[in-house]
Formats: structure tokens, C-alpha cells, sequence
């Protein structure tokens, strides 16, 4: 076993495998990772971390805890998504790894499902249903 499977492995069990992936490879299809049995993990990490980053923000928006107004959160959850799209699209072009394999370009896509969760929920609230 190579000792990029080793660190690979060792970083998954952490959750930060994707920024081992993306220091050694070029692409996903790059020789150094073609056989490694841990590259799946870069996926898991990425989510990982945005479970770990995401609630906080949730909490904070879902609660109110700093203002009265929920546009403010919901603004702020939308720009960082904004800003995590606009990053992936400039490192796929500069730094096509890092564009793979790091949160800062995929917070975006896991953040969209949580933006429309909460519209269609505060949608609801308005048409008079339950407020979640």
C-alpha cells in the first residue's frame, strides 16, 4: 500500500481527505489516485464539513439571534452561496482540484437545498399553514 493510500485514509477518518486528494492529484481521474481505495472519500469530507459549518449558520437564521429580521440571515446564507458559486467558477478555470475537491467551491450546492427548504417553508407560513 502507497503512502498516499495511507495519508488518504488516515485524512478520511478525520474528514479532510478532500485536501489530501487535492494536493496530490491533478484531476479525479489523475494516475495517483486511479487505484487509491479511498478517493471516494473526498465527497464524504466535503459534506462533513459543511455539516459541521452549516448548523451554526442555520441555527443562527432559524432562531433570529442576531436581529429581528430574517431577511438578514437569508441574505447572508444566499451570499455565502453566491460567493461559493462564483468561487467554483474561477477555480475550475485557475485550480481545477481545489475546485474539485474543496467545500469553498461545493458550500453552494449543498447550501441551495437548504435556501429552498427555508423559502418553501416561509412560504407556507405565509398562506397561513404551519410555520415551521
Amino acid at each position: 500500500m502507497s503512502r498516499s493510500f495511507n495519508d488518504t485514509g488516515l485524512a478520511a477518518f478525520f474528514g479532510v481527505s478532500n485536501f489530501i486528494l487535492a494536493a496530490d492529484t491533478d484531476t479525479y481521474f489523475s494516475p495517483t489516485v486511479e487505484f487509491n481505495p479511498f478517493v471516494h472519500t473526498w465527497s464524504l469530507a466535503v459534506e462533513e464539513q459543511f455539516y459541521v459549518l452549516f448548523p451554526l449558520m442555520f441555527f443562527i437564521w432559524s432562531r433570529n439571534l442576531l436581529t429581528s429580521s430574517k431577511s438578514l440571515i437569508f441574505n447572508l446564507v444566499f451570499l455565502t452561496a453566491l460567493l461559493s458559486l462564483l468561487s467554483s467558477w474561477y477555480e475550475t478555470q485557475h485550480y481545477p482540484a481545489q475546485a474539485y475537491y474543496h467545500l469553498t467551491s461545493r458550500f453552494w450546492e449543498l447550501a441551495v437545498g437548504s435556501l429552498l427548504f427555508k423559502f418553501h417553508s416561509l412560504r407556507q407560513c405565509a398562506s397561513g399553514q404551519s410555520c415551521r
